[in-house]
């Protein structure tokens, strides 16, 4: 049986990588281009970027042949510049964010016009150890195409032993991030956690964050009382693991956390002007929590009123039988205090007490006796009045 071909074959869809074994003699860039350096072979190979292929058997590979050019014109020596900044051979260039951009220039010095001149694209030709990673136009773009390293070598056409290299390295930048929480409400005194739930990209290179607070007015001025603490969460430790000297007045010296690391705040002043930011050190993207942190209740007392007198044990009050006596409890309490209060009577079912009006049957003698009580929410605050039937 025959068989039957296509007519043409069809270009592999998903991204290639390029390599050659021998860069001193031919490099390729990240689309296939290949540009002779020096005389002599090397062997240019592709393979599929995406991991779908395996890339131990779905290669493809050609020898290349140089031949010596008369073309090129003589370098004896190259110079990296940016931006007029020269870099010596193998340094770093400042590290390049993934997807960016920037022209490396090569020079040499002209001994003529004793000074030193950029060369063209006849004399120079650039090309990367890691063109996946860090990616060089034959003119000198270098573009970071992923997180990692890369040499970068520009190198005479006319002698490959004239060169010079400096590495690239690149890194993910962040562009937003996402905390666990936006707002949330909680006692005074209370802890809680703050992380960042989600980074964009997740791949981020630095994942370090600043935490600063706001003050207990919504300011950060030192004069002010602080509303929270925060402290480093180191990984594999719960908050009881924290001692006092953790905790840092973050108003105006940011505490920082790593990878992994998250941030337990602690409340000292009822407030709803507390706000926790979080700004990634890379980048500056920043990210909000605002607090909510109620108080309670401080003092409890009686106001004045005819039938009632202070004591040193609280209150006594005398009421004829058939009458009642109103009394307004004075509550002073911080932000968000519950102020809720309860009343209670008890020692005559002729004495009662409902939303503070305390009421005398008609049936009550002269002389019975009753406690009203009066207590705040949560019971901290505990108010008792003596009463009496005249």
């Amino acid at each position: 049986m025959k068989a039957i071909l296509p007519l043409k074959p069809k270009p592999i869809s998903t991204a290639l990588i390029w390599e050659s074994d021998n860069p001193d003699v031919a490099v390729v860039n990240s689309k296939g281009v290949v540009t002779g350096i020096s005389e002599g072979k090397a062997v240019i190979t592709a393979y599929p970027a995406n991991p779908e292929y395996d890339a131990t058997t779905q290669t493809a590979s050609y020898t290349v042949t140089v031949s010596k050019s008369a073309k090129a014109a003589g370098v004896s020596s190259i110079k990296l510049m940016l931006n007029k900044t020269e870099y010596e051979h193998r340094s770093s260039l400042p590290e390049l964010a993934v997807k960016k951009s920037i022209n490396l220039k090569a020079y040499t010095y002209d001994t003529v016009k004793k000074k030193e001149v950029a060369l063209k694209k006849k004399d120079v030709i650039f090309y990367s150890d890691n063109e996946n990673v860090i990616s060089v136009s034959a003119d000198g773009k270098v573009t970071a195409r992923a997180e990692g390293s890369a040499n970068v070598t520009a190198v005479s056409l006319k002698d490959p032993t004239v060169k010079s290299s400096v590495i690239v390295n690149s890194y993910v930048p962040v562009t937003k991030i996402t905390l666990n929480a936006k707002t949330n409400k909680l006692m005074k005194g209370k802890t809680g956690i703050l992380t960042v739930a989600q980074w964009n990209p997740e791949e981020t290179s630095n994942k370090q964050i600043e935490w600063t607070a706001t003050g207990a007015d919504g300011s950060k001025k030192t004069g002010n009382i602080q509303a929270v603490e925060l402290a480093v969460l180191p990984i594999g430790k719960s908050i009881s693991d924290l001692s006092d000297e953790d905790y840092k007045d973050a108003r105006s010296t940011p505490v920082i956390t790593g990878e992994g690391e998250r941030l337990v705040y602690r409340t000292k002043v009822a407030t709803k002007n507390c706000t926790i930011t979080a700004k990634t050190v890379e980048g500056g993207k920043t990210a909000t929590c605002k607090l909510i942190i109620n108080g309670e209740v401080t003092a409890l007392s009686l106001k004045p009123v005819k039938g009632l007198s202070e004591t040193e044990e609280g209150y006594s009050a005398t009421i004829k039988a058939g009458r009642t006596l109103k009394l307004t409890p004075v509550i002073k309490a911080e932000y968000g205090a519950d102020k809720t209060v309860k009343w209670v009577s008890s020692g005559s079912e002729n004495i009662t007490v409902k939303k503070g009006t305390i009421k005398v049957n008609k049936k009550a003698v002269t002389g019975e006796k009753a406690v009203i009580t009066l207590s705040s929410s949560g019971g901290k605050h505990v108010l008792k009045v003596n009463v009496t039937v005249e």
